[in-house]
């Protein structure tokens, strides 16, 4: 749990990056203490923790909070690191304008997405900001998940709350070319995913993660124990990552 594991994480896509020189933020739209947030976001690898009430909202009424004003401050930090140091950066934003509870004077449904239009919307204007306005413009990747289904959502298999829609855009287009998977991918793969598309590599352990998804249906835990535990294996051996990418 975020209480009990700070400072036990060494192998996360965070520090990762940070090893290869980029500045990481986290931007959490509750408060900084809820489950430990800001020790925990420390822990496992981000230089700068952004909760809500750093923006100014009320952390204990987070679903009010539209998600524009997390991909705004977003934007913002881009632009000073990009001003102040010019390092490339990894910047995690979570949202919650969807999550319940949902109003009740209306139909939950229609609130649910009436509150996903508005995000989607917001999402889709921080895209247009990313689009390079020159040549020399810095590349960048946006990657999307969720970790649940809406509650909403009455599914009698259980283990289907936990399987959400997810994908990535990148400009320009380098970088390695990544496999499109037209099956669910497990969360735990997204990770390779996205430093590989990056141009990010470790020859130790990247072989094997690529054996595991095409070997495991890609769920993490279809895997064989002795196969998971030879992943973790190369993940104690691995030492620093070296970027490789333009």
């Amino acid at each position: 749990t975020s209480k009990t594991l700070p400072g036990r994480l060494d192998h996360t896509l965070a520090k990762t990056l940070k090893n290869c020189g980029y500045e990481t933020t986290v931007i959490h739209p509750i408060s900084r203490s809820y489950f430990n947030a800001r020790n925990w976001y420390k822990s496992v690898g981000f230089d700068q923790v952004i909760s809500s009430e750093d923006l100014g909202h009320e952390p204990t009424r987070f679903w009010s909070t539209p998600d524009k004003v997390f991909f705004e401050a977003a934007r913002g930090i881009a632009e000073q690191v990009d001003q102040a140091t010019g390092k490339p950066q990894f910047i995690y934003v979570l949202t919650i304008a969807q999550h319940g509870p949902h109003d009740t004077k209306v139909d939950p449904k229609e609130e649910y997405l009436r509150r996903l239009k508005i995000s989607a919307e917001a999402y889709m204007d921080l895209m247009q900001t990313l689009v390079p306005k020159s040549s020399g413009a810095r590349p960048w990747i946006a990657a999307w998940f969720g970790d649940h289904r809406p509650h909403l959502i009455e599914d009698k298999d259980q283990s289907k709350r936990f399987i959400t829609w997810f994908n990535r855009r990148s400009l320009p287009a380098t970088g390695t070319q990544v496999q499109l998977y037209s099956s669910p991918l497990d969360i735990s793969f997204l990770n390779s995913i996205i430093l590989e598309r990056a141009g990010i590599r470790n020859e130790m352990t990247d072989t094997h993660v690529q054996k595991m998804i095409r070997s495991c249906t890609d769920n993490y835990l279809n895997c064989p124990k002795d196969m998971i535990q030879v992943h973790h294996d190369l993940l104690r051996t691995s030492g620093a990552f070296a970027p490789t990418g333009p």
